[in-house]
């Protein structure tokens, strides 16, 4: 395992560790001065930087946005009656039980169609229809159990 032998940060950066390191039979959880090296390095201005700047966007962004849009949807279904409220509750269920390879086509014509093919905002939204039916049934649950008084 990355995570437990030879420190993780100095196998996948493929420098600042020594073969005793790597084959030695007592792993390490934290490798020391390299691993820190290699985090300063990672987080210095250059061509890295970049892909850390976009994954930090991405992941703030779509997880921002899901609890969001998530915590408005759970508060309505928990605290108003609507139609059809159980079928509605169903289909936020069976999407996550969509594997996520059936909707890759769908996605790449959409994305295509709109201009959001490898951009940001296309990976927020991807990452959106997954992770907002989570958000959903979870904080459903809790403001069911809020009461109303409050």
């Amino acid at each position: 395992m990355l995570t437990t032998s030879g420190g993780s940060l100095d196998l996948v950066g493929g420098r600042g560790v020594g073969t005793h390191a790597i084959l030695s039979s007592a792993p390490t959880t934290f490798a020391g001065e390299a691993a820190v090296v290699l985090w300063f390095e990672a987080l210095q201005p250059g061509p890295g930087s970049q892909h850390l700047e976009n994954t930090l966007i991405v992941a703030l962004g779509s997880s921002v946005l899901a609890v969001i849009i998530g915590a408005w949807t759970a508060y309505v279904l928990s605290n108003f009656r609507i139609a059809r409220e159980q079928d509605f509750e169903f289909w936020i269920l069976s999407m996550r039980m969509i594997p996520p390879l059936s909707v890759v086509v769908p996605f790449y014509l959409m994305f295509s169609v709109l201009h959001l093919f490898d951009t940001r905002l296309g990976l927020i939204l991807a990452y959106l229809i997954f992770n907002v039916p989570l958000v959903v049934w979870v904080l459903k649950g809790f403001f069911s159990e809020v009461p109303r008084e409050i």
